[in-house]
This record gives C-alpha cells, structure tokens and sequence, in this order.
C-alpha cells in the first residue's frame, strides 16, 4: 500500500487515520477523489484487490480517504454507523432521485447529488416540526454536528438555539453517508 502510493502521483500514504464519528483506519491524502481512484487502479494492476474506501474527508485543497484495517486483513465486515432516522433520510434521498432522474443513473456525480438533495432546499421548515423530529435524540444529533464541523471547518457555526438549523445540518452530514451507500450499491449492481 504505502509502495504503491509512494511512486503514484498526487496521493501521499497518510498512514494510521482518525477521522470524524470516531472512524479509525488507515489513510491516503489525496489532491482530488480522481487521484485516490487513480491509486486503486493501481493496486489493483499490482495485484492488491481493495474495495474503494470507505472514508473521506475534506482537506480544503485535497481529500484523506481512508479504509477500516480490517480490509487489509481481508475481513469485509460492514461497520458503518447507524444514524438517527438514517432511513428516512435515505427515503429523502431515494425520493429525490425519483423526481429529479429518470435516465443515466451512472451519469450522477457523488458531489453534485449530495448537495442537491440535501443542500439545496430545507429538509424540515418549522421551529415545532423540527422539534418534534428531533424529539429526545437533539444533543446526539449535535454532538455529531460539532464534530463534523470541526473536522471539515475548523469551527462550528450551526446556531444550535434553532432546532431547524440542527435539523438541516444533520440531515447534510447523515446525508453524505447515505449518498455513499447509494453509490456503493449501484457498483455491486453493476
């Protein structure tokens, strides 16, 4: 891995890797995702048959992407996180690519669908509706917003006295793992 990466131009071998909600696994900087899949292709021609990974985050002017090390170890146990209304938010998802895509589901761009399902219009309107759909789960909803925004901002800047506001930001991040798994399912079918 750490070979492979060292002669691949625009990756760097990260090496062990913590990121946001508590992930641990090994690490890839990249310049762009297009370097990182770049790199897979490589290992694959090298004979080191890796899935894509399962990790990413922003480093403003390039990605880490990162793999559980239980890939290494050839143990595909599926350890994603289960979110809050996960699958409702999932539905919203499934929902949207309904309305809004009816031909060339492999034509989508990962990046572009996210922000358009879940950045383009709010999820929930309403102080009393988004109080009711956070019910007694709103402090974990929070605590996974502050991280995410830590990680990726370096500072948080949801206004957690507006339950709308923690509504519509949880739903961005729990919907970047949904997309994810959208994507991911659509290459085992294909």
């Amino acid at each position: 891995f750490e070979d492979v990466a060292s002669y691949c131009e625009g990756v760097r071998f990260y090496g062990n890797y913590q990121g946001r909600f508590c992930y641990e696994g090994v690490g890839l900087a990249a310049d762009s995702e297009s370097a990182a899949a770049s790199f897979l292709v490589e290992m694959h021609e090298h004979g080191y048959k890796i899935p894509a990974w399962d990790h990413t985050d922003s480093l403003g002017l390039g990605v880490i992407v990162a793999w559980r090390e239980d890939v290494f170890a050839g143990n595909m146990r599926n350890r994603k996180m289960d979110y809050y209304k996960q699958d409702e938010i999932k539905q919203h998802l499934l929902d949207y690519i309904a309305d809004n895509y009816t031909t060339n589901l492999d034509q989508i761009d990962l990046v572009d669908l996210h922000h358009e399902a879940f950045n383009q219009d709010y999820y929930i309107i309403g102080t009393y509706q988004a109080t009711q759909w956070l019910g007694d789960r709103a402090f974990e909803c929070i605590e996974i917003i502050k991280d995410y925004e830590q990680d990726n901002f370096g500072q948080v800047t949801t206004d957690f006295s507006s339950p709308e506001a923690v509504v519509n930001m949880y739903t961005y991040i729990v919907g970047e793992q949904v997309v994810h798994d959208w994507f991911e399912s659509l290459e085992a079918a294909a």
